[in-house]
This record gives C-alpha cells, structure tokens and sequence, in this order.
C-alpha cells in the first residue's frame, strides 16, 4: 500500500458509471457510495497502480503522485455509446451564492439543504438526460457581487435564474459579528412557513420546477449593488480580520472525534475550538484526506510537504500560507497566542450517542 499515491476524480468528467469502485479490492473507495466516487481510504491504494484509472470510459481518473509516463487511456474521446449519451444531455447549471459559511447559521444552514437538495435532484435529472453542473461561489467582495449581479445571501440560482422566491431580509446577527455592524440576510417562506435557512424541500421544488417548467436562462439586466451588501463589505474590511488557518488533517471518518467506542480528545477539543473561532470571525478550515484530496494538491506547499514527508507526519497547520505546526494540533495557548483570541475550556468527554457526522459516516 502507497502513502503518496492515490487517485484523483475530476468530478467534470466523471459520468458516475461505477467501474472504479467496483473495480478496486483494496477499500480506497466507499462501497456505500454506489456510482459516485468517493475516496474513503486513499491509503489502500497499491503503488504504481492504475487499475481503475484504465476502467474509466472518460478520463476521469489521474493519481497523485505518479510520475510514469501513464496517461488515461480514455481522456481524448469517450467510446461511441458514452459520447452520444452525453450529446443528448441537457445541461442544468446549479450555482449557491453566499457571503459567509464560517459564521452566518443561514448560510450554513442554506448550504447542508443545498447539498441534500442537489444530491436528490440530480438523481431524479439524470433519468431524465439531463447533465447537471453544481457550483458554489463565495460573494468575497463588492467586485464579485457586481460580477454575479449579486443581491441578497444566501441566494439558489439554476441557469442563472433566482428560485428562492421574492427576497425578503431581516436582521442576521452573525453576519453582524464579522463587521460589528447591523446586516440584514435572506429569509425563505416555503408552504406558508418562515425560514432563516432555506428547506431542502423548497431548493429540491424550485429546481424540478424550474428546470420542467424549460424557462431559457436568465438575462442580464442593469444591476446596482443593494446598500446592504456595500455596508456588509465596507465595515468587514474596516474590521480588518483578513487571517486564515487551514488544518490538513490525516483520512479521518468524520473530524468530530466522537465515532466509534472510544471519544478522541484530541479531535474533540480541536472541533470544539475551530468552531468557537468560527464564531468569533476567524477564517478556519479543516481538510479530511479521505473526503478533500483535492486541497492537498491545490496546495503546492502542502503538496511539496507530503512528497518529501509523507502523510504520517499529519496534520499540518497553516496560518495565511504558512506552516505552523507538524504532527500535531495546535494548542490552545499556541492558537490564543496567534489569533489574540481566549479560546475557553477544554470540553469534557461524555457518553458516546453518536458522532453528529451524518449518515454518511462510517462509524454508523
């Protein structure tokens, strides 16, 4: 088994036939996903190995770390029975924008329901011939708003068309704690119920509705950006807090530190602290091996690390790009010291009733 060596999908390409994970003997895909690939434990897989690379009708499948002169054997051209599939593919562009996932509960909340909503609709789309492209655009500046014709978060948007309905907004206290300033978020009224977050339901409705209902994409028409978004940008820069940490974790099930019989203090404390700063807007991600595979090779620091020291030596912290810590999490003094921020007590291990990680996991 290889620690620098596993595949890569580009989810672009792939047209979720399955043959990979049908293919491999090994684990490195999760059996429970059915057709879509998931890279549950990139650690199984066999050096040099380009199995399921070879079974791929598309091209889908490179690998990381490989420095053969291999190249997918199907990423010119699919055969004749896959291309005239695909021509006869309707595309359905999906897109969620938002201004925050780090603090504002809307927008997280709006973009679990998304991720649901999109994941059924695609199953009942597909059926039907259409190919469905999702994306999700973070709304980071005045210029992006202006670029998207960008009016209130969380905003759904299919073939460029808003389908969330007329947009009502109220006071959203956590977008208000990452400028210190009154700012007003999106409210959804779905079946004669409000919602501060978007209902799967309603996201999963509008998108079936919009795409049967075959309106042409939306058109661009003159845009002024809403007061609300220019005070939002204005007071967040005046608030200065541009820092980012970034944890590049080992394959984890799930980064709650509660799967299994056993609790793992150390997963336990550092989820606990990464969403007290989250709450208080610092810029904090986590990076799973096993579910963002992808971040460790964007990243050409980390990458270059893992090549030279391999994946035994994670996690790894960055703070704005650069390393700060191996092996190890940082403590909290080490984080009180660099975010200037008191990080409370260390939370006591309980009685295990679940890890909260979804059903997805595989400690379920």
């Amino acid at each position: 088994m290889a620690k620098n060596w596993y595949p890569i999908i580009d989810n672009k390409k792939c047209i979720q036939c399955g043959n990979c994970i049908s293919f491999c003997r090994h684990g490195v895909y999760n059996k429970a996903s059915e057709k879509i690939p998931v890279i549950e434990k990139p650690g199984g897989c066999v050096q040099s190995c380009h199995g399921c690379g070879s079974k791929c009708p598309v091209g889908a499948i490179t690998y990381f770390g490989d420095k053969t002169d291999w190249a997918p054997p199907n990423s010119q051209k699919t055969n004749k029975k896959e291309n005239k599939k695909m021509e006869n593919k309707k595309t359905v562009k999906i897109e969620l924008m938002y201004l925050d996932t780090t603090v504002c509960e809307r927008c997280q909340g709006t973009e679990q329901n998304f991720d649901k909503a999109v994941t059924k609709a695609k199953t009942a789309l597909q059926k039907d011939g259409y190919q469905i492209e999702v994306a999700k655009i973070h709304i980071d500046s005045l210029e992006t708003a202006k670029k998207y014709q960008f009016y209130s978060s969380p905003t759904v948007r299919v073939n460029e068309i808003d389908i969330l309905g007329e947009i009502k907004e109220n006071n959203c206290e956590s977008c208000g704690s990452l400028c210190n300033s009154v700012i007003d978020c999106r409210t959804f009224t779905y079946k004669g119920k409000n919602y501060d977050a978007a209902p799967a339901d309603m996201i999963y409705d509008a998108i079936i509705a919009t795409v049967k209902s075959g309106k042409p994409a939306g058109k661009a028409k003159a845009y002024k950006v809403p007061a609300n978004l220019i005070q939002f940008f204005e007071t967040k820069i005046d608030k200065g807090n541009k820092m980012k940490i970034e944890i590049f974790e080992k394959a984890l099930c799930c980064e709650t530190g509660v799967c299994g019989a056993n609790v793992d203090p150390e997963l336990l404390r550092i989820t606990s602290v990464a969403a007290e700063l989250k709450s208080k807007g610092i810029s904090i991600e986590r990076y799973n091996l096993s579910v963002r595979p992808e971040m460790f090779i964007k990243n050409a620091l980390v990458s270059d690390y893992i090549k030279t020291k391999g994946i035994d030596n994670l996690p790894l912290t960055l703070v704005d790009g650069k390393i700060v810590k191996e092996k190890a999490y940082l403590s909290n003094k080490e984080i009180e010291k660099i975010t200037g921020i008191k990080i409370g007590e260390k939370p006591k291990g309980g009685n295990n009733s679940g890890c909260g990680c979804g059903s997805g996991c595989n400690c379920h």
